[in-house]
């Protein structure tokens, strides 16, 4: 693994596990996530684990967004109920 692996080159949440305490501290930083206070690899685990989790649902939600613009539909972002007289 390269030194400076971002959060876009990590394909599933198993290659977490695989990434040095240098390549996870970077990752972190680079996403603006607060580290300060974890004292072992585990918690910086956690962090990047939930990073990574996090961005998986935005960008699913992202291309949901943007397949559906493509279409030409409108995209609700709030609960909506439309009534037909």
């Amino acid at each position: 693994a390269s030194q400076n692996k971002s959060l876009s080159e990590i394909r599933n949440i198993d290659e977490v596990e695989e990434l040095s305490v240098k390549e996870l501290k970077h990752i972190l930083t680079a996403n603006f996530v607060d580290f300060k206070g974890c004292c072992e690899k585990k918690e910086l685990l956690e962090r990047v684990r939930t990073l990574w989790n996090s961005k998986q649902i935005n960008d699913k939600k992202k291309s949901k967004s943007q397949l559906c613009h493509l279409l030409g539909h409108t995209v609700f972002h709030q609960p909506f109920v439309l009534f037909f007289l």
